[in-house]
Order: C-alpha cells, then structure tokens, then sequence
C-alpha cells in the first residue's frame, strides 16, 4: 500500500504560537514605563519566567525574589509537559527555530549530552561564590541584550533617516497615536542616538549562536543553554510523553530525521525527554501512524541515562569557584569611585548579585546616560549600567530607569525620594577649572545645577581673588549635569564619582519624618563645610 505524503515542518498550529512569543517579546521591550498600566505588568514577564535568573538571584544573594513564583510556574510546567518552554516561549529559542539557518545533522549528537550540566553546575557554582557568570549566557538575557544594544539602537537610526527625508513635507507627530507618531518617537529616541562598542560583542554572539544551526538544529538548546540543561532535569519526570506502536511501526526512522532536538534513538522507538518539547512533528510525519502522546508516568528505559561523573562534576565547582574567587578580587583592583550607579541601585555586592545585564534601564532613559560597563572593570561588572555624564545629567523629574528594571537591582523610585538620593559626589580639579588655573570667571556649573548645590565663593588664585566654583556637599545628589555642561575640553574641570553615594534609601524607602528632616536639611546651605577639591595650585 502506498504511504501518504506528509507535509514537512512542524503543524500550523505550532508555528503560530512561536510567533505571537517572537512578537510578544519584542513589543515589551519597547514598552515604555507607566506608559500602559496592562502593558507594564506585561514588561518583565520573560524575565519572570525564567528560573535559571530566579536561582541565579538565590545563590547570590541567599533571599527569595519576587520574581521565583512565576518561574516555579515554569518549571511544573516543564514537569508537566515538558520542555515546551524551549519549544514554544523562549524568544531565543523560536528565533533559532524561525530563522531558517539550520543545515546541520538532526540525529548525530556532536558533543555529548552530559556536557551541559557540567556548565549549568558551574555556572551555579560560580554564582554560589557571587559571581553570577549564568546571566551573560541566559537565553532571554542574551535576546533582551541584543535587542536593547544592537536591534532598538539601529532601529532608532532608521526611524531618525525616514523622519529627516520626511520633514520636509509632513511632521511627525511626537505624542499620537498611530504609525506616524510611533515614527515621531523612534527618530527621538535617545536609544537610538548612540551605538556602544558593547553592542558589537552582543550581536556577535547573538550571530555565533544562530550560525551554531548550520552544524545540528538546536545546537545552543542541546549542548550550551544553561537554561535549557536546567529544565531538562525537570522535563525527564514529564506527564505528556512519546509513545511508539511497535507492532505498527515500520522503522523507517523518518521521525528520528525530523526531530530538531535529536530527542528520538534507537530505530524510533526511544525518546529521550530531557531533549523532546513535544513538538508533534514526529508524529505529523510518521506514515504508519504509529506515534501517539498520552499522558502517564516516566518508563524505566523511556530516556537516556543522566550518567554525571563524580570527578568531572567536583572538577567544574573547584575550576568555577577558584575563577569566580580570582574575579571577586579583580573587584577592587580598579578604581570604583568613577563606577556611578544609575538611581535606585541597591547596594554594590546585592546589585551585581540582581542585575542580569539585560540594560533595559539605559534604553528607557531619556538623557541616554546609562551605558554598559566593559571589561577594563571585570567580568563580575560586565554589562551591568552605570552612568555616563559626558552629554548630559540625571534628569530631575525622571525615575524611568527604576520603573523598568526586571530583577529588582534598581528599586522602584518615586521622584521625591529620587532628589534626596545621592549617587556621588561632585569635584572640582584646580588644576583644569578655567577660574582657578586661568583666572577667567567661568561659573557655569552653578548656572546649570538644577538642585542649587553650587556656590560662587571668592577664594585665592594665582591670578589674585577671584569667584569660584565651591560645590555644597549637603546638597549636591551627583546627577552629573555640572560635569556635562563643564567647557573645559577632555576629562571635565568637574567630575562626579561615587564618594558619599547612598544607596539605602533605594534599599530602605524613608519614612515621611525623614524625608521632613532631610528638605529642611537642605534649605540650609552649610558654609562651614570646605568644599571638596582635588589637586592643588
């Protein structure tokens, strides 16, 4: 008897809910804060989603994040039906899916399968030592990142070119709705402005890892997904699981070839569920009918062994905790005065235990200060924000950034708190400030500090008495506007760095006494306090 022709690729209905994850996980990454109160629920959800981020903040921090109910929802997920967040949910993992890269081999494994827990459990090792390395390689991180560094920023780029060859017969609007306003809104974008080398290294991996298809479909969920190994222990206990009829079965082995993840083995009629998503495509193009999904509970001989060796596995906590030790000390081998946090970070060693590097705080700033830190500061502060005064300061009225941030590594602001938070503190260098070196009258600093917190003193300079900058400490919060707004070329005459910095209010929210206690504190400008300078004449 004939067989029927099957349709090749997964069932319509399959590819459908892989996009509307695709687009849904976009479209969050441009929305904006308090923009949309259903929408703001909605930003962070695949962060939320993400167990490997949730025990990533435990092993750290050793506290219970808001954020683990919805990836222990996940993982009985997982239990139930496999690793269908693989299959269906991550963004990274559908791109790899949609992307039509895969050329590779379905079947032959090139590196063995128990590879993948040797990373996951050094990576958690390397968190256990509070070095949290598992958020460079988590897959919605990854996605996120490229987006915020790479994707928005070009997008940003494109939409400033179209409006410009535009505004010549049409304006755009910057606050409607519609098509034309959103094309308003992207050529403003302060994300599209500036492009930052660590973008480059974002995409680069965001390429390697989508030209990885061209050697076997999946090749980064099946050997190198940290996330993916962490469900997988999970999904071997799954409800929903491969059935084969052998008395039907003709072992052509057509399921085994279409199989993306490599899940099916001996002639068809194993499955090995820490790999299978339950996808379907096998039994949609199985001519003999004989695969069917029920629900039941895991056979003695259904998926492979986890076979982990006792040496390998101790091998990878001491290499993980020995590098993880070396790269806490490279923490304090550089000079963190000029490592100024954006608004509302916690404390140092709790914010690198929280924040992920996902920057969705630098694409919601509207001044485009906060940029990424690079590797000159360590791997342990490695993609994580900081601020960049070289344009222009901390706005006043803006707590974007802490609205935005999905892991709690930037606690939410209100803007009152906002303007008693200081993030460090300003200082003047004699030897560049324009007044003291060359005796011209140049004070503005002063005119530009939206907080007051800049005095115009009469002091002694080589060119006789003369007006000077004399920052207040009481009331300058560090918001940088002083430093971008200084006319001296090359490194400003007034810097800010992270001297006096406060992060408990972020921490601790302060109680309406205290924040009484601290505007009367600052309606009084303290004159017996010298003002902080560096360098001498």
């Amino acid at each position: 008897m004939a067989r029927s022709k099957r349709k090749s690729g997964p069932p319509p209905w399959v590819t459908l809910i892989r996009w509307i994850s695709l687009v849904l996980a976009v479209v969050l990454a441009f929305v904006p804060p308090r923009a949309n109160s259903n929408l703001l629920e909605l930003g962070p959800l695949y962060f939320h989603l993400d167990p490997l981020l949730a025990i990533g903040v435990i092993l750290t921090q050793w506290v219970i994040p808001n954020m683990l109910w919805l990836a222990l929802l996940t993982l009985l997920v997982t239990m139930a039906l496999g690793r269908v967040f693989c299959g269906y949910i991550c963004p990274l993992g559908v791109w790899l899916d949609i992307s039509g890269a895969r050329k590779g081999s379905r079947s032959n494994r090139l590196l063995p399968l128990n590879w993948r827990y040797i990373l996951l459990f050094s990576f958690l090792a390397f968190a256990i030592f509070g070095f949290p390395l598992l958020y460079l390689f988590d897959p919605i991180t990854i996605f996120y990142r490229n987006l915020t560094l790479a994707a928005i920023p070009l997008g940003g780029k494109v939409a400033a070119t179209v409006a410009s060859q535009l505004s010549g017969w049409v304006t755009l609007p910057q606050r409607s709705g519609g098509f034309w306003g959103w094309l308003g809104a992207m050529s403003q974008s302060p994300a599209g402005v500036r492009f930052y080398l660590l973008g480059t290294f974002a995409v680069a991996m965001f390429v390697g890892i989508t030209l990885l298809e061209r050697l076997s479909p999946r090749f980064w969920c099946r050997y190198l997904c940290p996330l993916g190994a962490s469900l997988s222990l999970f999904s071997r206990l799954n409800l929903l699981r491969r059935h084969v009829d052998e008395k039907v079965c003709t072992e052509c082995q057509a399921c085994a070839k279409v199989c993306s993840m490599g899940a099916i083995g001996e002639k068809g009629m194993t499955t090995d569920f820490s790999l299978c998503f339950n996808c379907k495509e096998c039994k949609r193009r199985c001519t003999s009918q004989a695969i069917s999904f029920r629900w039941g509970f895991p056979e003695p001989k259904s998926a492979a062994p986890l076979d982990l060796s006792r040496r390998a596995m101790l091998g990878s906590l001491g290499v993980a905790g020995l590098a993880a030790a070396t790269a806490r000390l490279s923490l304090f081998s550089f000079n963190k005065t000029d490592l100024i946090r954006p608004p509302g970070a916690l404390p140092e060693a709790r914010f690198i235990g929280r924040c992920v590097g996902c920057m969705r705080c630098m694409e919601v700033c509207p001044t485009n200060i906060i940029v990424p830190t690079d590797l000159r500061r360590g791997l342990t502060v490695f993609y994580t924000p900081r601020l960049d005064f070289a344009r222009q300061g901390c706005a006043q009225d803006c707590v974007a950034c802490t609205q935005a941030c999905p892991t709690g590594a930037l606690m939410p602001l209100e803007i009152e708190v906002k303007s008693f938070l200081k993030l460090g503190s300003s200082y003047v260098d004699r030897g560049k400030c324009l007044a003291w070196s060359q005796g011209q009258i140049c004070l503005v600093c002063k005119e530009s500090c939206p907080y007051g917190a800049i005095a115009a003193r009469l002091d002694k300079t080589p060119f006789g008495d003369n007006l000077v900058p004399a920052p207040d400490r009481a009331r300058c919060i560090g918001c940088g506007t002083c430093e971008a707004n200084c006319p001296v070329r090359g490194r400003p005459a007034i810097t800010v760095i992270s001297d006096g910095e406060d992060r408990a209010l972020a921490q601790f929210p302060p109680t309406e006494k205290i924040l009484k206690m601290r505007r009367r504190r600052r309606t009084q400008f303290i004159e017996d306090d010298a003002p902080p300078v560096i360098g001498g004449v």
